[in-house]
């Protein structure tokens, strides 16, 4: 059963030996599943920083095409184009 978990955990990318440490240390009897975490410090997401990631993902699969980035944002017009002659 334990192994099954590990398993899943590692699957969906999650830090299984996190958890598995953190069950050693603290003398439990099962294991927990570990928290996701944005990758740079280790720290679990905000809600604020979840939401956004599921408005992201929801926009995606609506409208099949990817999120927009900071660079991708904005329209550069090119002003000589409309110059009268």
């Amino acid at each position: 059963m334990a192994v099954k978990k590990i398993t899943k955990w590692r699957d969906e990318g999650l830090d299984w030996r996190d958890a598995l440490e953190k069950s050693a240390i603290g003398g439990y009897q099962g294991l927990f599943a570990p928290s996701a975490s944005n990758g740079d410090k280790g720290q679990a997401l905000t809600f604020a920083e979840r939401d956004q990631l599921a408005k992201q993902k929801r926009w995606e699969e609506m409208t099949g095409r990817q999120w927009p980035t900071e660079s991708q944002s904005f329209i550069d017009v090119d002003t000589s184009v409309l110059e009268l002659k």
